[in-house]
């Protein structure tokens, strides 16, 4: 049995045909001599009985005797029906029970070797296009089913396999935007650049730098400019490095790096490098209006640590009773962009962004020229 399950699909059809036919063979044999049989005891109703042993007595040779057929207006209308019958069956017996036979083949040809495959590859099919890989094909006979079958296992198989490649991938890449996006977002970053900054904008104060220059150019804002210039370039140059840096250990972690989309990544490494750039500029602003670095430390670490949320829900708080809705301060400000951007910003939240980068950087220079230019030095 197992043997006949394993034959190819063309001998297995060869083998149903050759059974069926063999069959229906003796079975129209069978068909055909009983329903002669039949026909002559329905003939010899209507026969003239002693002059057909008469006949057999005298047969011979030369002749032989044979029951006639009656008239049909001789017999009765149930024995005409039934010898017409009969006769059908002998003239096409053959050719009936082949075709039924070639029919009954096909069926079980079709029951035993092709139902189940195709209902299997069916079933995967659809599964296949509602994105579930969680099955198996139980189909393993050895003919050419079995093989398609067993292919279309393989072929799932291997999507299985790089579905789960591919979301391991999308996995690790939404791994190292995010871990590349915290720390970029981090306070660390923001407190190591704003502390230079105050430091870097009241050291030549305070080492008599500015005493001495300051009658040697034409306006004194100049020099807030220079230094506006100074840490626009600083800034940039320690954001590319932390960048790097985070490049380099998420290389050594993982063992690859997936970009995904570099515009996107590009774009948001571009407005938080303008971001840090205007908090850079807002702590220069504070460091030369306070003149005083303990002062300017404290309010500068405030701001990178959001401890001024506390000040800020007030601001909303007294905002809304104005009238204003679900208003929230935060999302205006250099900390909170810097916090809240996304890593695929949209074109909405990139001019946001990039909008109060400017604005804070413009107005806290341009305040910071003035106040140093009225300062006496």
């Amino acid at each position: 049995m197992e043997k006949i399950r394993n034959l190819s699909l063309k001998k297995t059809m060869v083998l149903y045909t050759i059974l069926s036919l063999i069959v229906t063979f003796f079975l129209s044999v069978s068909i055909i001599e009983i329903a002669g049989q039949i026909q002559e005891e329905v003939w010899w109703k209507y026969v003239d009985q002693d002059e057909y042993y008469q006949a057999m007595n005298d047969r011979n040779e030369n002749f032989e005797v044979v029951v006639p057929r009656p008239n049909q207006s001789k017999m009765s209308r149930m024995d005409w029906h039934i010898s017409e019958t009969c006769d059908f069956l002998r003239t096409y017996g053959v050719l009936l029970f082949s075709f039924a036979g070639c029919g009954i083949a096909v069926s079980l040809f079709y029951k035993n070797k092709l139902k189940r495959p195709i209902q299997e590859l069916k079933m995967a099919s659809q599964m296949i296009a509602e994105e579930d890989l969680d099955f198996h094909m139980a189909y393993e006979n050895e003919d050419e089913m079995g093989m398609l079958c067993r292919e279309f296992e393989r072929m799932r198989g291997q999507l299985e396999e790089n579905n789960r490649r591919l979301w391991q991938m999308i996995e690790d890449e939404r791994v190292l935007r995010a871990a590349i996006a915290h720390d970029i977002r981090s306070p660390l970053v923001a407190l190591f650049l704003v502390i230079f900054t105050v430091l870097f904008s009241s050291a030549d104060i305070g080492s008599g730098y500015i005493k001495n220059i300051g009658g040697q150019v034409r306006s004194r804002r100049n020099l807030i400019f220079s230094k506006a210039s100074v840490l626009f370039v600083y800034t940039t140059v320690t954001m590319l490095l932390y960048f790097i840096i985070q490049i380099i250990a998420q290389q050594m972690y993982f063992g690859y790096l997936e970009w995904g989309n570099g515009s996107e990544l590009l774009r948001y490494f571009g407005i938080q490098i303008l971001l840090h750039y205007a908090l850079v500029l807002i702590s220069m602003a504070i460091a030369v209006v306070l003149n005083s670095n303990v002062f300017s430390m404290t309010i500068v670490i405030c701001l990178c640590m959001n401890t001024m949320i506390v000040l800020y829900g007030v601001i909303n708080h007294l905002i809304q009773k104005a009238g204003v809705e679900n208003f929230q301060i935060l999302k205006y400000t250099v900390t909170g962009k810097i916090a809240l951007l996304s890593m695929s910003p949209t074109n909405k939240e990139c001019l946001t962004a990039v909008v109060i980068a400017a604005a804070f950087g413009i107005v806290v220079t341009l305040l910071t020229a003035w106040v140093f230019r009225k300062r006496d030095i």
